[in-house]
């Protein structure tokens, strides 16, 4: 038996409002299945809610930006650090400096492993570490380590810092954007509530598959209970969109019928449907975010539910 899919994702609060929204304008007065009252809250939210989205998303592009500008310094002072520790511990191996040393460099004097160099605070520590436990031990009257110096790590060191002040502010700007969304969740799916128990009590006297055929076009979601395989009499093409290197399945993926104008986005668990569509030879568009875009021929058949699977390659 089919059941009501509520809405997880905000990709998919938006398709489905939009489907009202839009449905709304177009159908006559005196057959519009839900109310003026409700058309007017959804007419007033959805712009609002598309805004904070779009910001959210120009800030994790923003994110992603100072992502991608730190990820080589930050290698690279990572490569600085741990070969000036391998540097010093084969200096000690060869009896130039003794273990003690390394007590310079809040180093461990019995050895061990190299220190943890996981995030970028551990970075900015390890290289403040370094540069003064080198400065200390020279004034001291031991002689500096080459290949790296110490001024090697502390240049990489400068180089690092203010993209990590960037990435910082940028991750802040993100998560401002984040919790504006948030916030408005929850009047979003309230609007969404009123909009299908208004449109499901307006069609409450049809039979069931023709009340889902006609909720369908207000942009009420209904999928096949779990286990239960799609009715071709509801149903034309479903599938499962997937990480190709990972196999892990894909959110909001974006799936468009070009031909006939019809999408959907794809559940928690990477699963889409589209309702029934006529029979014929179709492409079907496959693009998210990070991903290279698909172009894939589908044949819709009358009476049977094509499936569809696609695993989708991360952009170079």
């Amino acid at each position: 038996m089919s059941r009501l899919y509520r809405p997880e994702t905000d990709t998919q609060r938006v398709q489905a409002m939009q489907a009202a929204n839009t449905k709304y304008d177009a159908t006559d007065p005196t057959q519009r299945a839900f109310s003026a009252d409700t058309y007017t809250r959804l007419d007033g939210f959805l712009p609002l809610y598309l805004t904070e989205i779009q910001e959210r998303g120009t800030a994790l592009s923003l994110q992603s930006e100072a992502t991608a500008a730190i990820n080589p310094q930050r290698r690279k002072l990572r490569l600085y650090i741990s070969h000036f520790i391998i540097g010093l511990d084969n200096a000690i191996l060869r009896e130039e400096l003794p273990g003690s040393a390394r007590a310079y460099y809040q180093l461990s004097v019995s050895g061990g492993a190299q220190p943890k160099l996981t995030t970028d605070e551990d970075l900015v520590q390890w290289a403040n570490n370094i540069i003064t436990g080198e400065a200390n031990r020279t004034a001291a009257g031991g002689t500096a380590l080459s290949n790296p110096t110490a001024n090697q790590v502390k240049d990489n060191l400068l180089l690092f810092e203010p993209l990590m002040a960037d990435l910082t502010t940028r991750k802040s700007a993100y998560d401002k954007e984040q919790e504006d969304v948030n916030a408005l969740r929850t009047e979003a799916d309230d609007i969404l509530a009123d909009v299908w128990d208004e449109v499901l009590f307006y069609y409450r006297k049809d039979d069931a598959p023709s009340l889902r055929r006609k909720a369908r076009e207000w942009g009420v979601v209904y999928r096949p209970s779990k286990d239960e395989e799609p009715s071709a009499d509801e149903f034309s093409l479903k599938g499962t969109i997937i990480d190709q290197a990972t196999g892990t399945p894909l959110a909001d993926v974006e799936l468009l019928i070009v031909q006939l104008g019809q999408s959907t986005f794809t559940d928690a668990e990477g699963r889409y449907l589209f309702g029934l569509q006529p029979a014929g030879s179709y492409t079907l568009r496959i693009s998210k975010v990070g991903y290279l875009p698909q172009d894939v021929p589908v044949t819709i058949t009358a009476g049977s539910v094509a499936t569809v699977d696609v695993a989708m390659k991360t952009e170079l």
